[in-house]
């Protein structure tokens, strides 16, 4: 069950694609994603993987970039607290973040000394055709107007440059199917700021719209977990969902099509 942070707004799906998105829109959400929203996850008991625990990921998600067309300039959209950009840096890339909440964005310059832009992907002043990379995690799902920002994003890549996408799978996941199954309507335990919820075809269509090619899209899980067994438990559950598309997190990878 979706509880949102728009208390005027409600789920619905467009009738032509099948995207799922909050209607009406907000009016803005700068200034929503500073410390409060980062500790009502703490508070709610959520532990996010540690950042070892997340290179892995990371370290996969470059290679796959890599092999398609070397390492270069990479630009992260939202860097939340900057795992992935000061990994990208360590690994060799030279790197840029832009972030909406000051207080992420403080917390990265102090913590790594990287350059992150204050502001949004439509505000910040980005140089056209520069990255070789561009990298958004969790970010998608929070914006106004997606399609848009993937557009604008096409204009930052350099030719043959290519765009990674990490968002949840939020109403089409196995585990929300089987609770669909069973009548279960428990509430996510932190208000919900996200305004689209994507599936891995909605996601596909999105990019095929904003002019690329996608080459990888695919479901995943996160699994690590403190407790051996938990761990074990969420990996039997991946490799179950991976080939059926309904693991709770979608990665994308697309090239522009000019």
């Amino acid at each position: 069950m979706i509880r949102t942070a728009y208390d005027e707004s409600r789920v619905v799906r467009c009738r032509g694609c099948g995207l799922d998105y909050m209607w009406p829109l907000p009016d803005r959400i700068d200034g929503i994603y500073e410390e409060d929203y980062f500790r009502a996850y703490q508070d709610a008991g959520m532990v996010f993987p540690t950042e070892s625990a997340l290179h892995p990921r990371f370290a996969a998600r470059l290679r796959a970039v890599e092999q398609r067309r070397g390492r270069g300039r990479l630009l992260e959209i939202g860097v939340g607290h900057g795992a992935f950009l000061q990994y990208a840096a360590m690994a060799g890339w030279e790197v840029v973040g832009v972030e909406l909440s000051r207080y992420a964005a403080a917390h990265v310059r102090s913590q790594y000394g990287l350059t992150v832009i204050d502001g949004s992907i439509e505000s910040a002043e980005l140089p056209t055709a520069a990255f070789d990379m561009v990298h958004l995690s969790h970010v998608l799902e929070h914006l106004l107007d997606p399609l848009n920002a993937l557009r604008k994003i096409r204009t930052l890549l350099s030719p043959g440059g290519m765009v990674a996408i990490e968002v949840p799978n939020e109403l089409d996941n196995l585990h929300v199917r089987l609770k669909r199954l069973l009548g279960s309507d428990a509430a996510y335990p932190v208000r919900c700021t996200h305004i689209t919820f994507f599936t891995p075809a909605t996601l596909r269509q999105m990019l095929q719209r904003a002019g690329y090619h996608v080459t990888q899209i695919t479901t995943m899980r996160d699994a690590t977990d403190r407790q051996l067994w938990r761990a074990l438990v969420k990996r039997a559950g991946g490799a179950i969902e991976a080939p059926l598309h309904v693991g709770p997190l979608i990665e994308a990878l697309a090239t522009s099509k000019d």
